[in-house]
């Protein structure tokens, strides 16, 4: 048996949220199916994901064929955060949660306290 990183269980944990916000198995958001369907929930992925670790590591997972992909998952997110109707209320649905159970892979962390001075 292989031992698992913790990016592992994070990377998971954001396809699981991702597929029961669209709807679709986490498996299909990591296939190389081209459905419409398929294709934006694994956008989201690959530009949540790579704000924190690297086009490569964010290309390989999602099985894109190169990390010029991942490039333009980053420019289409932008693009639906930016729209309206339900394709918004979506993508905000996920940036919710993701913040709230995992907020350390967009960036979010706790802040520790300033130290006493002595």
């Amino acid at each position: 048996m292989t031992e698992e990183h913790p990016t592992d269980e994070d990377f998971r944990k954001l396809v699981e949220i991702v597929a029961d916000v669209y709807r679709v198995f986490p498996r299909e958001i990591c296939s190389k199916k081209r459905e419409h369907m398929f294709t934006q929930p694994r956008h989201i992925v690959a530009a949540i994901w790579s704000e924190g670790h690297s086009l490569e590591d964010t290309a390989r997972r999602l099985y894109y064929g190169s990390p010029a992909t991942v490039l333009e998952a980053r420019a289409r997110w932008r693009r639906l955060h930016a729209s309206e109707g339900i394709i918004k209320a979506r993508v905000d649905e996920v940036t919710r949660r993701v913040v709230r159970e995992i907020p350390w892979v967009m960036g979010i962390y706790d802040e520790e306290p300033e130290p006493a001075e002595t």
